[in-house]
């Protein structure tokens, strides 16, 4: 009975272990490789990134990203923060933030060497790697306010001709009733 509980015991740490591998991003610029465990998705660029990333850099298709924290600075405007896990000169631990502001995006950036990796991030906390000692990381959010709203005319418009094309629909309906 103990052999069996310690097998069961066994296979399901093995299969945690492997359903947390499957879910973990990788991506490499320049000789570093950068994994995060978790994200929605990933990209590498070469530089660092609070050089480089301005409200006009496009990351993962959008731009009007913000510097959120910077796990070695009071750099930042605070709105999300780590909580944890990221330390400087270590090639890998757990890292958490405290928020994810709604709807708005949030992107984790792991620096190292000459270059940096962006994980799109959906969840709280996970665990990051990288092939040489990490130099820092940083939040950056894009405000969900800033998200390519709808214009109001634009809706308005959109909402009349809606209605319009119902009115005529019932009333061609109507007339084909009455013949």
């Amino acid at each position: 009975m103990g052999i069996q509980k310690s097998l069961k015991v066994s296979i399901a740490a093995g299969l945690m272990m492997c359903a947390s591998a499957a879910s973990a991003a990788t991506c490499s610029s320049g000789g570093t490789t950068f994994s995060l465990f978790t994200p929605d998705d990933d990209a590498c660029f070469a530089g660092n990134d609070t050089n480089n990333i301005d409200a006009a850099f496009v990351m993962f298709g959008m731009s009007g990203w913000k510097l959120a924290d910077k796990n070695d600075g009071p750099d930042g405007d605070g709105k999300v923060n780590f909580t944890g896990g990221v330390i400087n000169g270590t090639k890998s631990g757990d890292w958490s933030i405290d928020k994810l502001l709604g709807t708005s995006k949030v992107v984790v950036n792991l620096k190292a060497g000459n270059d940096w990796g962006s994980f799109l991030v959906s969840s709280l906390s996970g665990t990051w790697e990288t092939s040489k000692e990490l130099s820092h990381a940083s939040i950056y959010y894009i405000d969900g306010d800033a998200m390519a709203p709808i214009p109001l005319p634009a809706g308005g418009v959109l909402l009349l001709s809606a209605l319009g094309c119902g009115a005529f629909a019932a009333r061609r309906k109507k007339t084909n009733q009455t013949v």
